[in-house]
């Protein structure tokens, strides 16, 4: 017979109770005994079940409690909550208790609540919580993390948070929780690291095995738990191939090419990449307008084939994704993808003693040079917002009555960028003399 009171007290003895039992190591690591909690776990480690047991036993001892648990997609934070829904319903101990059940939010009858969101601003802001559960936590973007989810715990003085997540480069706000938990002294964090080589459910030869093919900082961070940087071969596009890439457009070109604002739509897919129409499909926008069809240029047409040939693009692969082919998060691609671009286009530009690009470059910030691009090449302000995807005219007409106003060779200069002759702009699109100027014109947003 279980013993109601030690299993509301302890987690381990409440894991067992609903036939949901935990190793010492993991039930250690969930002690919760300073606010933070950073657990550096690889993936088959048994992290996503530990975490739907915390946030079942949380809810069930105490009275009135909030839990959140945030995942880094959509689907994620739906199957670990649907796991936490499944124990609980099937339990005895708690059966009883589930009052309410839906795909984000399974409710206690004494008051407490369980909600389970995607990491996204709208989704985590707003809430105030007194067990937070982040899930996946090196994949949920470090702004979105520090900004909106870690002060949903701030008027809870009592309140716990649980950074989980397998490792990955030395860097964002994950690694720098988990060493600060590392620190002599640490006196608000604790980081605790689990292995596969722990785990009895995991084969010796299966760990022996992928230490023979993985490469050495892939398997230290899917098996062994460590954070550890990607080499040359395991970066999410190689140097080597934006070295290429620039180095080819500035052979062919006087000025340098900006990169444009593809790389803010995280969940682009290659599905949505048409190379042989010259057109891709921005699915995901916060108005209709934002989902639309937007032209490429030539340039960016070859560019994108040239990536599709080097990663092997196809069907419902992301883009722009991480070295395991997830989606990336808008931190890790600024860091890993357009700063190295910058860089390796800024040592090209140097040797050919030319002025830099301009520092802190983002992928928003270059919606300027795209809309500043079409303007060169003569397109309208209405189709200029088609393509950004934007109902308001603001920025576009700022942008074209600042380039109505260049004297300084610029929108020349953009339109020598693609190759493309400079037209004055009319504000008609339909004046374009159809001999001169192809059809398939104008480069994502």
């Amino acid at each position: 017979m279980t013993d109601l009171r030690r299993a509301r007290a302890d987690l381990a003895t409440f894991a067992r109770a609903i036939e949901q039992p935990l190793t010492d190591w993991q039930a250690e690591s969930l002690a919760l005994e300073r606010r933070t909690t950073a657990l550096v776990a690889p993936r088959q480690s048994g992290k996503s079940r530990s975490l739907s047991v915390l946030a079942l036993w949380w809810a069930y001892a105490r009275r009135e409690q909030r839990v959140l648990v945030i995942s880094a997609g959509e689907d994620a934070s739906r199957r670990l909550l649907a796991q936490a829904a499944e124990v609980a319903t099937r339990s005895p101990l708690l059966v009883g208790s589930v009052v309410d059940e839906n795909s984000g939010l399974l409710a206690l009858s004494n008051g407490s609540e369980i909600r389970s969101v995607p990491a996204s601003e709208r989704a985590v802001r707003g809430w105030t919580v007194d067990l937070l559960l982040v899930d996946e936590a090196a994949q949920v973007d470090d702004d979105l993390l520090l900004g909106a989810a870690l002060p949903t715990t701030a008027a809870r003085p009592d309140a716990r948070i649980v950074l989980a997540g397998s490792p990955g480069a030395p860097e964002g706000a994950f690694y720098d929780f988990a060493r600060r938990g590392d620190e002599d002294g640490a006196e608000y964090v604790a980081t605790h690291r689990w292995a596969l080589t722990d785990a009895t459910w995991i084969e010796p030869e299966v760990v022996a095995s992928a230490e023979q093919s993985l490469a050495p900082a892939a398997f230290r961070r899917e098996y062994l738990g460590e954070f550890a940087d990607v080499g040359a071969d395991e970066r999410v596009i190689a140097r080597e191939w934006i070295a290429e890439a620039q180095q080819r457009a500035l052979e062919e070109r006087d000025e340098p090419i900006f990169a444009v604002d593809v790389a803010r739509r995280l969940n682009l897919r290659w599905s949505d990449v048409h190379l042989a129409s010259g057109r891709l499909r921005v699915r995901a926008g916060k108005t209709a307008a934002a989902e639309r069809t937007v032209d490429l240029l030539p340039l960016l047409r070859d560019e994108l084939a040239a990536l599709a040939a080097a990663v092997r693009g196809e069907g419902d692969a992301f883009v722009f994704a991480t070295s395991t082919g997830g989606r990336q998060q808008a931190s890790n691609l600024r860091r890993r993808v357009l700063a190295p671009a910058v860089e390796a286009a800024n040592e090209a530009l140097v040797e050919r003693d030319a002025e830099p690009l301009p520092e802190g470059l983002t992928p928003h910030s270059l919606r300027r040079t795209f809309a500043s691009l079409l303007y060169a090449l003569g397109e309208s302000p209405p189709y200029v917002m088609a393509q950004m995807g934007h109902t308001s005219p603001n920025l576009a007409l700022a942008i074209y009555a600042r380039a109505m106003d260049r004297r300084d060779g610029e929108p020349e200069k953009l339109a020598a960028l693609v190759g493309r002759p400079y037209r004055a702009l009319t504000g008609n699109r339909a004046s374009e003399p159809a001999a001169t100027e192809p059809a398939e014109s104008s480069v994502a947003a």
